[in-house]
């Protein structure tokens, strides 16, 4: 709806919707949007759906395209030109690089646009997938690995471009009652994820109990008052392990 109210809004307007499959994009975003173009035009506007052209069009020019990305080569399609906003449903299930890329798209020349704030690049998704560690160093660790891109992304990386927006199970007044219970069938940390939007359990690690929100304190500048040692195990079965130790003076 967010996207709506640009097109609406904002002549020639062009928006691109994503899933990591067709069938994804059709059973969840086509159909409600063809239902949707139909109630626009019980208020008189000439919004039009078409499943053929995979696209719902706006009076004044404004489209809002559906595509997929289901191979990582996918990313290709949408490279030969600019978006005035790019929106990825479950955007955590996609492939982390070529998410990056398609990012790069969101740009407009369009005044109208830019008045409106800009071109937009927007992940809606839960925790879990493959691109949610480089979502969460992005947008809400704001610390990327800058060993793996180039060395001018340390100095360009603005933080305050990069937004997170967490939402748990109270934000949304549309679920029904039932629905904690039923997230309650998952794996442990497949519900802590889901029921907390907890980006601090993944499958697989020793302690899964260890939450960031419990087991995290920010404790400010320590200065000298903290001695550092480290440990290791060289692992001879399984890998090695460097534990790193900070005493603190109390």
């Amino acid at each position: 709806w967010s996207m709506y109210r640009r097109a609406l809004t904002i002549p020639n307007y062009e928006g691109l919707l994503l899933r990591t499959s067709w069938p994804a994009l059709e059973k969840h975003h086509f159909r409600l949007m063809a239902r949707e173009a139909n109630a626009f035009k019980d208020y008189g506007l000439d919004v039009n759906f078409s499943i053929t052209n995979r696209e719902m069009t706006f009076p004044g020019g404004a489209v809002i395209e559906g595509g997929h990305m289901e191979n990582p080569d996918d990313v290709d399609k949408y490279l030969s030109r600019e978006r005035d906003d790019i929106v990825c449903d479950e955007g955590s299930t996609f492939q982390p690089r070529p998410l990056l890329e398609l990012s790069t798209r969101a740009r407009s020349s369009k005044e109208e646009v830019n008045a409106a704030g800009g071109a937009r690049f927007r992940v809606f998704t839960n925790p879990g997938g493959p691109a949610a560690t480089m979502l969460r160093d992005f947008f809400s660790d704001h610390q990327p690995d800058w060993e793996e891109f180039p060395k001018e992304l340390q100095t360009m990386y603005d933080p305050s471009e990069w937004a997170y927006i967490p939402g748990c199970l109270e934000d949304n007044p549309y679920l029904p009652e039932t629905y904690e219970r039923d997230l309650a069938i998952l794996s442990p940390w497949r519900f802590q994820q889901l029921r907390y939007n907890d980006w601090d359990v993944v499958a697989g690690v020793f302690f899964t109990e260890f939450s960031a929100k419990t087991h995290v304190a920010d404790l400010g500048d320590p200065g000298d008052s903290v001695s550092w040692f480290r440990s290791m195990d060289w692992g001879y079965i399984q890998p090695g392990c460097v534990l790193w130790w900070a005493c603190l003076a109390d």
